[in-house]
């Protein structure tokens, strides 16, 4: 499966929540005119410009959509109406290189992205020691592409109920060879007792204003099929071509295991899993030394 494909999987979900929290904002954040606003994450480019580009004031400068991924990328700049102030790049925000070339935003903005950033080395300050470095990293350098006092607007799911089968999953001597490290591509605050206590602490800890944090559960009710296409295609791990129809059945034990599965009047199967949304937004305020 292609990547576009994979995150055409996840497409109508990612839109849906995008224009969920960028309409509950609308009066909230005061987007100044001539402004420069960085999407990191934007993956295919729908969401920067259908929702986030009809949001931003006419007098808007530039909008740049970075993303890691060249084949979502060149998607964006094929089959999006651009206007003359929107781009889209290919980018690592790790890539010290990358990152001298954008400076300078207004704006750094971010819709279901942060919590693919985890890793197994963790801070030494012990006040944050269950986050995973490169979360911590990837807000530092975000800090580093915002003008003095620049404002973040950032969405992602802190916690996923359907991690629960991977963890389960891990646990099967089938699949623990491939599963042993299902954990890095977790959210980082997948076992946090008080998300948004602890999101806040880190923001703030990082020299961030935090105006708003707000998490909420949302229960997400997916036809079955669907739901396995979409939990597949968000999994990173590598799973032997071989294998896959047996991953898929196993996978269908586990959803049932869980409970997770539901039968409406009409006998159509869904999954039904509940995510941590969380939605943050605040200022710079600390300039690097």
């Amino acid at each position: 499966m292609s990547e576009a494909e994979k995150y055409k999987k996840c497409g109508k979900l990612l839109t849906e929540d995008a224009k969920g929290v960028l309409n509950a904002y609308k009066n909230i954040i005061k987007w100044k005119d001539g402004c420069k606003v960085l999407d990191l994450g934007c993956g295919m480019g729908d969401i920067t410009t259908n929702l986030l580009l009809p949001t931003l004031p006419k007098s808007t400068k530039l909008i740049v959509g970075v993303d890691r991924i060249p084949e979502l990328v060149d998607h964006a700049n094929r089959n999006n109406v651009l206007g003359s102030n929107v781009t889209f790049r290919m980018g690592d925000i790790f890539d010290h290189a990358f990152l001298e070339d954008l400076r300078d935003f207004d704006y750094v903005v971010s819709f279901d992205y942060l919590h693919h950033f985890a890793d197994h080395k963790y801070f030494d300050n012990k006040q944050f020691d269950y986050l995973p470095i490169t979360f911590r990293a990837l807000l530092m350098n975000v800090k580093k592409v915002l003008k003095p006092y620049g404002e973040i607007f950032f969405h992602f799911c802190a916690a996923n109920s359907l991690f629960n089968i991977y963890k389960s999953m891990s646990c099967d001597e089938k699949w623990k060879r491939y599963l042993k490290n299902f954990d890095t591509h977790c959210s980082p605050y997948e076992n946090s007792i008080d998300i948004q206590k602890d999101i806040e602490n880190l923001f703030k800890h990082l020299g961030f204003q935090v105006y708003t944090c707000t998490v909420r559960e949302k229960v997400y009710k997916i036809p079955l099929l669907e739901a396995i296409q979409i939990a597949i295609s968000r999994c990173a791990l590598s799973i032997p071509d071989q294998l896959k129809n047996d991953f898929v059945k196993d996978f269908l034990f586990y959803i049932s295991k869980l409970n997770y599965r539901e039968l409406d009047d009409n006998d159509v199967e869904y999954v039904v899993f509940c995510c941590q949304i969380a939605v943050v937004y605040g200022k710079k305020t600390v300039e690097e030394s």
